[in-house]
């Protein structure tokens, strides 16, 4: 059985207001309150929520019956039946403005209390429900419209994503052989100003030499990305000593890693063979250790290696800057930086490139970092490949 309306009564005249009170509870409703001025309807609707007001018009006090009606109506959403004994125009008018849910003159009997009380109230709800519905559409449009508008940002974002990678792969490839050639060109100057006395010229063609070749890493590092992302990375697999790889990979950073103020040191065993891609392990190895180098600067930094028959794990580890935890996630992404790019320079590829390649081989890459702590990185690589020779 559900439960009876609830009613709050505002009548000035207290015969009146108790003969209300009878009718109303006889008839099934609950009476919430009977007052007599409008700052106590007020009062008593907001703490008691009646389903129903009952407003005297003419009341006693500064407010009558249809400045309280207003305020329940635009502020506690509370629909109001008048009663009054005027039905003069003026009247009318001014409480019209309050979108009354009913009127009953006085004198009425109970049967006409009802019948507004029930049309009012029922009045109310279809009402309510009309707002929750047209609350619902507009929710749902806003929506599908966000929907929309996301899907035309995400097919913009692919088209431009698109046209990126078109261009930096054309760019890439029309790019790298006039840099070797001009490498190889200021490579051959370098050999002859050798001889030079002026130390300045040495200086400088050196400087050129470093930079192409910097470019020529980066050119490289565009023509992986898009051979990976064509599916067209491919492994050249044999068997060869990683330990000793890794000890030569190391030696190259040896110097960088002293003019940084940093110690790089090799654990490894003597041998530690498996079957792997040679050039694109050179290449994690390189990736890995040059980004320690760079971001340890003045700390130590170990390159560890260890295995049994299944697998191989290689770390690099350093104590430099680290990576804050928003971005560990996205640190092996495409084009994304762990750290300023004025001041670091480099494109974000380096990761993203050392993760394809560990996963072409079957392996996995992740990185343990806090910042002001350093990072590591660490490479599980299977020792035999299933679709490698076992021999």
């Amino acid at each position: 059985m559900s439960a009876p309306w609830k009613i709050l009564v505002v009548e000035d005249e207290n015969i009146v207001a108790m003969d209300l009170r009878t009718s109303l509870i006889a008839s099934g409703y609950e009476v919430t309150d009977t007052v007599g001025t409008a700052g106590e309807a007020i009062d008593s609707a907001q703490r008691r929520k009646p389903d129903l007001v009952l407003m005297d018009i003419n009341l006693r006090g500064e407010m009558d019956g249809v400045a309280a009606a207003d305020v329940m109506r635009t502020q506690l959403a509370l629909p109001v039946v008048y009663l009054t004994a005027f039905s003069d125009e003026p009247t009318l008018r001014r409480a019209r403005v309050t979108e009354p849910f009913g009127y009953l003159l006085k004198p009425f009997d109970e049967r006409e209390l009802n019948i507004a009380i029930e049309l009012a109230i029922y009045r109310h709800q279809a009402q309510r429900e009309h707002e929750n519905l047209l609350r619902e559409q507009a929710a749902r449009a806003a929506v599908e419209e966000r929907a929309l508008e996301n899907a035309r940002l995400y097919q913009a974002a692919r088209e431009a994503v698109a046209v990126r990678d078109e261009f930096l792969s054309v760019a890439s490839h029309e790019l790298r052989t006039p840099l070797t050639a001009m490498l190889l060109t200021v490579q051959g100057l370098e050999r002859v100003v050798q001889r030079s006395q002026d130390e300045r010229v040495r200086e400088k063609t050196a400087r050129v030499a470093q930079q192409l070749g910097r470019l020529i890493k980066l050119v490289d590092s565009l023509l992986d990305v898009s051979r990976i992302k064509a599916g067209r990375m491919e492994l050249s697999l044999e068997e060869f000593d990683l330990s000793a790889l890794a000890t030569e990979v190391a030696a190259r950073f040896m110097e960088p890693a002293r003019e940084n103020g940093s110690t790089l040191v090799v654990r490894a065993p003597d041998r530690l063979v498996g079957v792997w891609d040679p050039m694109r392990v050179d290449q994690v190895l390189t990736n890995l250790i040059s980004n320690a180098v760079k971001f340890g600067a003045g700390k130590p930094i170990e390159v560890a290696l260890q295995g049994d028959d299944a697998a191989v794990r290689l770390v690099v580890a350093d104590r430099g800057i680290g990576i804050s935890k928003d971005k560990i996630a996205s640190v092996f992404e495409r084009f994304e930086r762990a750290v300023s790019v004025r001041k670091y320079g480099g494109l974000g590829l380096g990761l993203y490139i050392a993760r394809q390649l560990v996963e072409a081989h079957g392996g996995r890459i992740e990185v343990q970092s806090e910042p002001g702590q350093g990072s590591t990185f660490i490479v599980q690589l299977p020792r035999w490949r299933p679709d490698s020779a076992a021999g």
